[in-house]
């Protein structure tokens, strides 16, 4: 969860700093830069919520998480499919399929933590 929420971090300030190379480099032009701004802004604070819940052993946050990221890869499948989205947005989506797979491993080789 840490790691998947410093990729977060990271993804998003650098979409909110460099909005106009990686627009180029996800092949999505048409987009205007104050929106892929917007959309690091809010993956940046994302990550920081992760951050918080893997500090705090957030069992039932984690849990949710497996099942949303792993709907996410669906989700932009479907868009890349249906050609909504450019191709390269796959590896992205597989990011969040293998963060998924791998919390739900670790937590079930690893006795749940009660934390309050």
């Amino acid at each position: 969860m840490l790691v998947f929420g410093v990729y977060l971090l990271v993804l998003g300030l650098l979409l909110f700093l460099l909005p106009g190379p990686l627009r180029e480099l996800l092949g999505i032009e048409e987009v205007p830069k104050v929106w892929l701004r917007f959309i690091g802004e809010l993956l940046a604070f994302l990550g920081g919520y992760y951050v918080l819940a893997a500090r705090k052993g957030w069992y039932e946050f984690f849990r949710l998480s497996v099942w949303l990221r792993a709907l996410v890869f669906i989700s932009v499948t479907g868009f890349v499919l249906g050609k909504a989205m450019p191709v390269v947005f796959v590896p992205l989506g597989l990011i969040d399929l293998a963060g998924a797979a791998w919390t739900g491993w670790a937590m079930k080789r690893e006795p749940r933590e009660q934390k309050h």
